[in-house]
Order: C-alpha cells, then structure tokens, then sequence
C-alpha cells in the first residue's frame, strides 16, 4: 500500500503515475487532497472519499489523544466499528463530550480501549498513596482542573497544592511540593514543555513548566469526575451530569462555563478556576474557598474584590492579567492568605499596595508590581511580612526614599562621620494621651526600643535630602528591613520625569538593605534589579564579607554597567550561585569573560544590542564554565569564541539569538556531548541553518534544533 498525502496540483499527480506499474495485479494507492479538482483527477473516474464526519472533529480528537500511537489505534478500531450511520455522532462525542474520557475510566468498557485503559490505570494506581507525606494520586487528580494543552508552572502547581492542603504543611513543604512534581515528571505521567507563548524560549524550560498530556488529561478527568472530586464545566455545561446532583468541591470554569452556575453549585467549592471569563461569579457564595484561580479574568472591579475579601478561609489568590487597578483595605481580613498575584493587570501594571496587605501574618508569596506604603505605624514595624518569602516586586523612584530615614551603607558597622544625621519623629498615640511621644531607633539597620522612658531614637545612615521632622515616611528599606524570611525580591526602577537618574541616597539605601541580606546566614537566594537604560555601578559597593555564608543562587541585572559588580566576582568559589541574567548592560564581551570563573555557574544568559559586543574574540578553555548547564546569548553578532575539546561538556541548551553567529563554529557542538536543544534565528541564512542542520544531525545526541519565528524582545526574564 502506498500513501501520497496532500496533493495541491493534478499535475504532481500525472507525473507520479507514469512511475506505477500497469497490469491485472495492483497495489492499493492512496493519496490525499483538500482541493476537490486534484481529488477527482487522482481517482481516475474512481471514487473519492470525502473526509466529512473525521475531518469536523479530527483535529479535537488527535488533541484528545496527545499524538500517542496506541491512543489514536484505539480510536480508530473505536471509530471503525461504529458503523457508517453512527459515525458523525461518535466522533462529535469523543471531540467535545468527554466521550473518551468515560471510555478510559469506565470498568465494562469498549474492547477498543481495553489496552490503553489498562496502561493508565497502570500509571495512575502505581503512585504510592503517601510518598512524602501525602496522596500523589490526589495531587494528580487535581491537575484535571487546568485547561488542556494549558503550560502549568511548576512552582505555581505547587503552591497550589500547599494551599489546598494535599502537600502537609510544614517548614519544608515546598521541597515537598516539588518531590511530588518530579516522581510525576520521572513516572511520564506528566511531562516538561517551554511556554508557547514566549517570543524567546526560556534558558531551562523544561526545569519551569509541565503539561498534562492529552490522554491522562481526559483519565484523569473522568476519574475526578466518578471521585466526585473535581468538576470541570466547558461550554455552560458540566461533563458530568452526575455532578450537577452531587457538592461540588473543585470546580474548573473555561470562558463559557460559568454560564448558568447557580449559588447552590457553589455552596461547597474549596477550589475554584475561572481562566479567561468574562464575568464573575457571585463570590460571596463560596464561604469555604481556600483556592481562587482568576487567571485573565474580565470584570474583577473593586466590588468583586471586596467580596473576595470576606473568603476568610482563602489561601491562594490569582488576579493574574486581570482588569484589577486597586487592592482594598479590606483584604487585611484574609488572614490566612499565603499566595497573592497581581502581575501583567491591565489597567496600570503599578499597584499601589495598601499596608494592610503586607501586615497579613501568613503571606509568603506576594507577586505584581508595587508601589509599596510610604508610611508605617511605628507599633506595625514588627508585623511587616513576618512571613514574606518571595517579593517580586516593586518599584523605586527617588521619590520612595525621600523624607524618609535610610540604614547605614555598611550594616556590619557603624556608619561614618560625614554620613550619619539624626532626626526625630514624633507622633501623637491617639487615644494614649498620656504616654511619651515615641521615637524610633535605626542603627545600621537595627531597631530596638527604650521601654524605661517609652522612646524610640531615629539614627541613620545615608539620610534624605531635606529631612523633615514632622515626616512619616521611612523608605522602602524601612520596610523590607523587617522581612525577615525574605528570599526573592525583585526591585524596578522607575523615574518620575523624563531622564532622571537614581540619587545617591537611593542608591545608598538599596546597597545598605542588600549589604544587610548578603551577611545573614539565611539571607537573599533571588536578586533581580530592573533599572532600564540607567547606570547601576552603584553595585559594586557590595562586598561578600563571609563567602561560607552567601545564599545567593540567582542574579538577574538589567541597566548599565561600566564594569561587572565585584560581589559577582567574587562568588567565583560560591557553590550557591547558579545562575547569572545579564540584559542590556552595555558591557562588551571580553568584560563578560570573567564569569568563566564562576565554576558552579550552570545557567547564564547575556542580552545586549551594541555594535561592540561582538568586537572581540573569546577564548574557552577546559576548565572555564565548568558547571554551565544553559547558554543563552542574544544580540547582534556574536564575538569570535574558540572552545577547547572539552569545555562545556554539561551544557544542554544552547540558544544563540544573534542575527551573525559566525563567531560560533557549527562544529563545536560535537564536543557538547549531552547537547538536548539548539536555538537560533530565522533570520539567518539559508546556508547557516544548512550547516546548522548537518552539524546537529551528525550529533551523537541528536539534539533539537529550533529556530525562532517571532519578533524576539530584549529583557529579562
């Protein structure tokens, strides 16, 4: 049997066919077309067969199927004995119903589907009930409420779990979290994939998101659906009819489904999904909420958000790419809210944050960007994200430190005679007349308190530019200062008129919160600054005082730099770091050069758009990058880069965006022997990508080449 498919001219067709042999005893040809003249000339006065049931639902029902070869033998010997008169029904059902699903997970199913059932199963009652502490079975079973083909992030998922109480919650529940991620992922239950929607890949994609794949996506959904453990509604309408009778716990919503949700249906819901709806629910409906998942919803004006504040039980909040503009007072009533995302809102993407937010006791992850309070009660300092893990982000302006009191450049230290002023700030106690005005004591970023005279004393270093007494703001550092469990901060700069540059005594007081964080044994594990086309020298002011206790394992910087941080330089011997983001710093290649040293160094990625960088040549040797995991180099040209045989010999994503890579021999990669993906530009040329093609053809570990398609963006990611 011989197949020919996709046919556009008669032509091709007339010219193959002088090739097949005449005679009584023939093969059976096939060949396939979408246009109907072609169709007819290739039949000979034959018959053609028309695609009409298939051909509506085909694509529906290979998505279903993931692509896995028994998944789509099992539809098809499904489909074949289905007869012609039931056909189009069939297969409307397996497309959009939740048909296969049913056929997966029911105990008396179709013979067609016995085999593949059996392998599911398999997958699904092989995970072990309470590995870490917990039911995997039922970590995965809440993976059906994500959309299908959706890229779920990994630490997202986790979170999720944490907050719906499948994942115990203790000290070390995110390493949990993600031990249940990885058996998964080891298992192929579900498997890595890069987003589609990034212009430019991610340097570890596969370390980042996951996806559920199309058959246990529908197992899994069918499973949930007989558990009566999750509900998900497509199209207005539930899959399940049973589910409509039945409390409803975890509920799953697409862009249609929360038409027709009564108040009943959500009477029970501790877990609820809406991506991409256009308006909410009523919300106040759902009183044992611990889980709201409003990922690019339209409509969430302040009055949804207020009645999203009387959730008391809620724990995980996602506003993400929502039209939100402002977060209510109210929200301090959340009190057991952990999770809370703002980023990418539609309205303005700065986010005045109210203190009250930042007070709540149990908040660890608070993402978007901010404008944090620029004044704190004195008797609030000690309430300031007591359980802040992740802050990413907030913005800066000179604005932000003016007026207010700055901690001493050196924590370590007391600060220096020409930088120490004083100021007092008094206050009235409303409603304690008789106590003493209080005044607050920072001394190089410690506070303490006299409890004999009932005084605060205020001294500090790095001061503001026209202190007033009688001001109330005490800075961005003021606040962080008190985040004592902070791991991951993100800080944009932003100035207020065109062409202004950070001042001193901001430059000063961010150094002083980070010289602050780098000599805690505990401290920052994610540093990223965002400072636009602005000059961020002022970095090299930190000093890594006790290597043996730097955590720092993630730098991204974005803004100029006329040389690299010496703190970078000097984490050379720092087992911690491990990666390095360096976006439009202006730096040529050859200052660049000195991160060969950083021998723990697995992923690094360069962005920069001046003529200059690829000026120069670079030599690699042995025992540079000897840990490098991920390169990811774009701009303009590539500089001249010579690699001894075995340097490198880690690295498994290589992605040079650079309109010349000749500097780049194609050959090199031979000596990246466990070389997995190779990114390039489309833009280059046809003869480049041959060789390309050719040098990871002959690779001994295949890897795949990509190139990219779309407008690539500068940044970090």
């Amino acid at each position: 049997m011989i197949v020919i498919d996709d046919i556009r001219k008669a032509e091709v067709w007339l010219d193959m066919k002088s090739a097949f042999p005449k005679g009584e005893t023939s093969s059976v040809i096939i060949t396939t077309t979408d246009v109907q003249s072609v169709a007819t000339a290739c039949s000979s006065g034959g018959y053609v067969y028309k695609l009409r049931d298939l051909e509506r639902y085909s694509d529906e029902i290979l998505t279903n199927c993931g692509g896995l070869p028994l998944a789509i033998i099992s539809v098809a010997r499904f489909l074949k004995l289905q007869g012609k008169n039931n056909l189009e029904r069939q297969c409307k059902q397996l497309a959009c119903h939740g048909m296969l699903g049913k056929h997966l997970t029911a105990p008396g199913n179709h013979e067609a589907f016995k085999k593949l059932q059996s392998v599911l199963v398999e997958s699904y009652e092989g995970l072990p009930s309470y590995a870490y502490e917990c039911d995997l079975k039922t970590c995965l079973l809440s993976m059906s409420m994500f959309p299908r083909d959706s890229d779920i992030n990994r630490k997202s998922l986790a979170r999720r779990w944490i907050a719906e109480g499948l994942v115990p919650n203790s000290e070390q529940n995110d390493l949990t979290a993600l031990a249940v991620f990885h058996t998964l992922i080891d298992g192929s239950i579900i498997e890595p994939s890069p987003a589609k929607d990034q212009q430019v890949p991610s340097l570890k994609p596969w370390m980042k998101r996951c996806r559920v794949h199309g058959v246990m996506l529908e197992f899994l959904i069918n499973k949930s659906i007989s558990k009566n453990f999750a509900s998900p509604r497509t199209k207005g309408n539930f899959l399940s009819a049973q589910t409509s009778r039945c409390s409803i716990r975890w509920l799953s919503l697409d862009s249609t489904g929360s038409k027709n949700v009564s108040s009943e249906d959500l009477r029970s819901v501790r877990s609820l999904n809406m991506v991409g709806c256009k308006r909410p629910l009523d919300l106040g409906k759902c009183k044992h909420l611990r889980l709201l998942d409003l990922d690019k919803c339209t409509g969430v004006n302040l009055q949804v958000l207020k009645s999203i504040c009387k959730l008391v039980l809620i724990k995980y909040l996602n506003l993400r790419g929502t039209d939100v503009s402002v977060l209510p007072q109210e929200m301090e009533k959340l009190c057991h809210l952990e999770m809370l995302d703002v980023r990418d809102a539609k309205m303005d993407p700065v986010i005045k944050l109210p203190l009250e937010v930042i007070l709540l006791p149990r908040l660890a992850y608070l993402f978007g960007k901010f404008e944090l309070p620029d004044h704190i009660k004195d008797e609030a300092a000690e309430k300031i994200g007591r359980q802040m893990h992740t802050l990413a982000g907030f913005v800066i302006s000179n604005s932000t430190i003016n007026g207010g009191p700055a901690m001493a450049a050196d924590s370590g230290g007391p600060a220096s005679s020409n930088q120490r002023w004083a100021t007092t700030i008094k206050r009235k106690v409303i409603g304690a007349s008789s106590r003493k005005d209080k005044i607050l004591l920072l001394s190089g970023g410690t506070g303490s308190t006299n409890n004999s005279n009932d005084s605060i004393c205020i001294t500090t270093a790095a001061g503001a530019a026209g202190a007033d007494n009688t001001s109330k703001s005490h800075g961005f550092q003021y606040i962080l200062h008190h985040m004592k469990q902070l791991k991951k901060v993100k800080i944009w700069w932003r100035s207020r008129n065109e062409g202004e540059a950070p001042s001193e005594q901001l430059t000063e007081a961010l150094v002083s919160f980070l010289q602050e964080r780098f000599s805690l044994s505990d401290g920052l594990e994610s540093l990223s600054l965002h400072f636009e086309n602005q000059c961020m020298d002022f970095l090299d002011k930190l000093k890594l005082k006790e290597r043996s206790s730097i955590t720092l394992e993630s730098i991204k910087l974005h803004g100029k730099l006329s040389k690299l941080p010496g703190f970078i330089t000097e984490a050379a011997a720092l087992p911690s770091l491990q990666e390095v983001h360096l976006s439009l710093t202006g730096l040529c290649s050859k200052d660049l050069l000195v991160l060969k040293r950083l021998s723990y160094l697995k992923y690094l990625k360069i962005v920069e758009d001046s003529k200059e960088f690829g000026d120069d040549s670079l030599d690699v040797g042995n025992d540079d990058f000897r840990s490098l995991k991920g390169l990811f180099v774009q701009a303009k040209k590539l500089p001249q880069v010579n690699i001894t045989r075995e340097a490198m010999k880690y690295l498994t994503t290589l992605q040079l965006i650079c309109d010349d890579v000749q500097g780049f021999c194609a050959s090199n990669i031979a000596n990246f022997k466990n070389l997995d993906q190779v990114v390039l530009k489309s833009s280059l040329q046809d003869a480049k990508k041959d060789e390309w093609k050719a040098k990871t053809k002959d690779h001994s570990n295949r890897p795949r080449l990509e190139f990219l398609l779309a407008n690539e963006k500068h940044g970090v990611e």
